[in-house]
Parts: structure tokens; C-alpha cells; sequence
């Protein structure tokens, strides 16, 4: 578990650093259309990083360990799911309208819940 929360955190901090300098390559540059859009990619790759680091530790969980996180994940998909839908109603009532980015975070956070609630029925 240190060595996947070690890889983890290594991951996110790639993802922080390759973000912001997207975020200033894009916001602060007078970039064309082509390098504009090469510079709104360079996160890709450490979201690559982070969700390989998250498949590999799966894989080395046991098989309870692999349980309560398909679970939380079950759980925390449907709490994503219902969260993202249910705002589109309110969209429709005049709500302002909401980016895509907002799905991981809700997940992530759902994820955290989730993992919580199900560990205490273990």
C-alpha cells in the first residue's frame, strides 16, 4: 500500500506540474491553433500515468482487497451518475451549464466515500 501511495502521489505531482504549464503555455502565450492545442495536451500524458498507476495496483490487490474497490467503484459510479445526471435537469431549469471536468473529481471524490462505506461492512 506505501509503494501504490508513493507511485500515486509521484503520479499526481506530474499531472500538477504538466497542468499548470499547460494552463501558462495556453492562458499566457500567443500560441497559434496547432500549438495551442499541442500545449492544451500536455497533461495527457500524466493522466495516462495516473490511471496506470490505479490499474497496476489493482491488479496486485487480493482478492478481498479487489472486492471492496469494485464495490466503491460500483458505488461511487452510481453517486457519479446521479450527481451528473440530476444536474442536467437543473441545466434545463436555467442552472449554468457545467464543464465535463467536473465528472473525474465528483468520481474521485465518490471513490474515496465509497471505499469508506464498504470497508466498514468488512
Amino acid at each position: 500500500m506505501r509503494r501504490y501511495v508513493i507511485e500515486l502521489t509521484a503520479a499526481f505531482l506530474v499531472y500538477g506540474v504538466s497542468l499548470v504549464l499547460s494552463s501558462y503555455l495556453v492562458g499566457y502565450h500567443d500560441l497559434g491553433v496547432n500549438e495551442a492545442l499541442w500545449a492544451a495536451l500536455v497533461p495527457m500524458p500524466s493522466t495516462i500515468l495516473v490511471a496506470w498507476v490505479i490499474w497496476r495496483n489493482l491488479k496486485l490487490m487480493d482478492e478481498m482487497q479487489r472486492r471492496v474497490q469494485a464495490e466503491s467503484l460500483a458505488l461511487a459510479l452510481a453517486i457519479t451518475a446521479l450527481i451528473t445526471f440530476n444536474y442536467g435537469f437543473l441545466e434545463g431549469a436555467g442552472f449554468p451549464r457545467q464543464s465535463a471536468f467536473w465528472v473525474w473529481p465528483i468520481m474521485g471524490t465518490s471513490w474515496i466515500f465509497a471505499q469508506i462505506i464498504v470497508k466498514r461492512r468488512y
